[in-house]
């Protein structure tokens, strides 16, 4: 039985199966233990009289010989005109009442109540020993469900537009770095920007709420009024994990980063989870939040960027807690869930967006994360002059320039996004000859001359 396999630990395919599997993984363990050996009780087939009643559409009975799988699943040939009904005839003077499939002929002693039943048919019984059926309408039908998550996934995934990577009972997608240097597929498929390392249960829906994709100022025409009221959140440097409670094992916290459950990043993150106690401040806070999701900025010493920090900023950064429902916490919320679980936040203030351009120019760190004030949408990213010009400049040695003159489009798959118009820049107003020999100061003003007119 998928059922009993599942609660096994077994490895289940079937969809149907994996969402009540999903419910019952839920309970309590004395629960699935109740469930699991009322399952293995079961027989796999009733004698009535002179009937035999079972599910699947056996081909002969024998009670002894006979495999009992055979009574569960029947012995009909998937995609195949097999006739299970006539053999039974045959090799049988029992009645047979089954389920399953409908009867594969008609005649004496087979009959079958599977009408249907959970795709809009109706549910049979049969009365005995008159053979009466009686039927109730059934409105549910689970082909016309909505799909799941996973099942948006699939086609995506089949375009290597995202990627799809399973631990256990878990599986997580990521949109690809096709997708992400790919700039129409994000309109094509707007569904790409929640697979920004979201994790399924096993029946296909989130478990997590990972940040959605976030553009870039002025990437894809990405901007807003200078008027608009926002909030200005400091973006740090570093790398993002997301933690939420295990839908199945209430006592773990998952930890996820870089769309994947394992590798070096959830190393450095988990290094720092478990420092000072804050695994087990933040287990007992997902135990009362088991909807939501916490989000980090993690900065290890291991994991050097642009911008520099010294030991006191190693750590985790709470930046984020996302519900399932799909909202996030504002940033007061979240300075609120920091102070529980005794962990730095990044500085936030209020402002118009034109006020958060201004802003970034005299910062020296990556920039903002700009959020409505109406309502805490993330908006966009903003990029701070110094990081772009750091960052830049840094990365751009001469075989790099050559290259980024000779295949510009391949050269940005190498770069933030952020930087795209900034290579269109150079490439259309500079010559390759010039900006070689150029010195690096003067390419810097170029670029910072450019920065100041974009970011005005």
């Amino acid at each position: 039985n998928n059922l009993a396999r599942g609660l096994r630990d077994g490895n289940i395919k079937n969809k149907s199966t994996r969402k009540t599997l999903h419910k019952m993984l839920r309970c309590d363990r004395a629960y699935q233990t109740r469930v699991l050996a009322f399952i293995r009780s079961l027989p796999t087939f009733y004698r009535y009289r002179n009937y035999v009643l079972c599910h699947g559409d056996i081909e002969w009975f024998d009670p002894l010989l006979q495999p009992a799988q055979a009574r569960v699943y029947g012995d009909s040939r998937r995609n195949e005109a097999h006739d299970t009904d006539g053999i039974f005839r045959q090799t049988s003077r029992l009645t047979i009442i089954r389920g399953h499939i409908p009867l594969t002929s008609a005649g004496e002693r087979t009959y079958s109540l599977e009408t249907g039943a959970g795709f809009g048919g109706p549910i049979t019984a049969m009365q005995l020993p008159e053979h009466r059926q009686l039927q109730i309408p059934c409105k549910f039908d689970y082909s016309q469900r909505s799909p799941s998550f996973a099942e948006r996934m699939e086609p995506l995934v089949a375009q290597k537009l995202v990627k799809r990577v399973t631990q256990g009972a878990l599986t997580l997608f990521k949109y690809s770095s096709k997708a992400f240097f790919t700039p129409s597929v994000w309109d094509e498929y707007p569904e790409l920007m929640l697979a920004r390392g979201v994790v399924v249960g096993l029946d296909g829906n989130p478990v997590s709420r990972p940040f959605p994709r976030t553009f870039n100022y002025l990437e894809s025409n990405t901007t807003l009024p200078y008027e608009t009221n926002v909030t200005a959140v400091e973006k740090l440097n570093g790398f993002l994990v997301s933690t939420f409670l295990h839908p199945y094992a209430p006592d773990e916290v998952v930890v996820t980063c870089s769309g994947s459950f394992q590798g070096d990043y959830i190393e450095y993150a988990k290094s720092l989870l478990y420092n000072n106690g804050l695994y087990g401040r933040a287990l007992a806070w997902l135990k009362d939040h088991p909807t939501t999701t916490l989000l980090w900025e993690a900065i290890h010493p291991e994991d050097p960027h642009i911008i520099q920090y010294g030991p006191e900023y190693h750590g985790l950064h709470l930046i984020g807690a996302g519900a399932l429902d799909g909202g996030f916490d504002s940033e007061d919320g979240l300075d609120a869930i920091a102070a529980i679980l005794h962990t730095p936040r990044p500085t936030w203030f209020a402002c118009t967006f034109g006020d958060a351009i201004a802003k970034s120019h005299h910062v020296e760190h990556e920039g903002f994360m700009v959020r409505l004030a109406s309502d805490g949408t993330y908006a966009l990213k903003l990029k701070s002059p110094y990081y772009l010009r750091t960052k830049f400049l840094a990365r751009l040695n001469p075989k790099k320039s050559k290259f980024m003159y000779a295949q510009p489009q391949k050269f940005k798959q190498e770069l933030d996004e952020a930087f795209w118009p900034l290579v269109d820049a150079i490439i259309s107003q500079v010559t390759q000859a010039s900006w070689l020999s150029w010195t690096d100061t003067k390419r810097r003003d170029f670029v910072q001359t450019w920065i100041n007119e974009v970011y005005q």
